[in-house]
């Protein structure tokens, strides 16, 4: 039990892969992003790719920190996604916008979820103030030069 007291919150949003779930052996091995954390649980949100929502404890997940995918010229890295080609979040030359999701993810919400209509308003507004102070679109992180 000493293991759960020391369990130090990962940054968030992650990339993980769901492990040893007894109740669910169908779930393990799934893939999904961990949202948010929650302190009086000690479990994290994750949404699977599947697109249902859990809660788990950490040691039922895998996070994969390193883990990018592309698909259709976008770039997924923690559940953020980038323009593959330039790796920015807003990319005019491939007229790809992400930065509103990336938003909603970064403060734990599902961009996927309709409830996040109100939600939506605000990262708008985040990122229009946050373009309107000249502070550039994020970028992917930079690959570790041994990662795949």
């Amino acid at each position: 039990a000493m293991e759960k007291e020391a369990h130090t919150p990962w940054k968030l949003p992650v990339r993980v892969c769901v492990r040893n779930v007894v109740s669910r052996p169908e779930l393990n091995g799934q893939l999904g992003i961990a949202l948010s954390w929650d302190p009086a649980t000690r479990r994290y949100a994750v949404r699977l790719d599947s697109c249902a929502q859990l809660t788990l404890l950490p040691d039922r997940l895998d996070p994969m920190p390193d883990d990018e995918e592309v698909t259709n010229g976008v770039l997924t890295a923690d559940g953020l996604s980038f323009c593959s080609t330039h790796r920015i979040e807003t990319c005019a030359d491939c007229m790809l916008d992400f930065a509103i999701p990336n938003r909603l993810t970064q403060r734990g919400h599902d961009p996927l979820n309709p409830l996040a209509q109100r939600i939506y308003a605000q990262a708008e507004h985040c990122v229009a103030q946050e373009r309107g102070a000249g502070k550039p679109p994020l970028s992917a992180p930079l690959k570790p030069a041994a990662a795949r």
